[in-house]
């Protein structure tokens, strides 16, 4: 009795446990490939509709350039009446002056600000800034 003992590589526990171990390994092992064959599918799909979108936009690009063409832009202008003038009668266009009157009489009293509106007096005139603040007596 004393004798022999078993070894415990060989016990039925162990034995499992290495049959459970092993399968956890080849589940792994097969749900990666899985998960890898997936991926490259959709890859693939991906690259598919990256070539579609690609010719999309050369179309597109196609398209604008025939729209930007000169000849297509006075075909339409002349569908809409308006006329060609061409370099030598620019002198002759009749322009419209509606409105510069009045342009004229609020900047003619001051300097004018970009998008402020005229300023009544000048920096020579009253010795001020216009953009200082006024000091009045208070």
């Amino acid at each position: 009795m004393a004798g022999k003992r078993k070894s415990s590589k060989t016990t039925p526990g162990f034995i499992k446990f290495w049959i459970l171990v092993c399968s956890a390994m080849l589940l792994l092992f097969v749900w990666g490939r899985v998960q890898i064959d997936f991926d490259i599918q959709e890859l693939e799909l991906m690259q598919i509709e990256k070539q579609s979108l690609l010719r999309d936009i050369d179309d597109l690009h196609v398209k604008i350039n025939e729209m930007q063409q000169y000849k297509r832009i006075v075909e339409l202008a002349k569908k809409q009446g308006l006329v060609f003038v061409g370099r030598s009668n620019h002198a002759n266009l009749a322009v419209d002056f509606t409105g510069l009157e009045m342009f004229r009489s609020m900047t003619s009293g001051g300097i004018q600000i970009a998008g402020l509106g005229p300023v009544n007096g000048s920096i020579r005139q009253t010795g001020q800034s216009p953009f200082q603040e006024s000091r009045g007596s208070d």
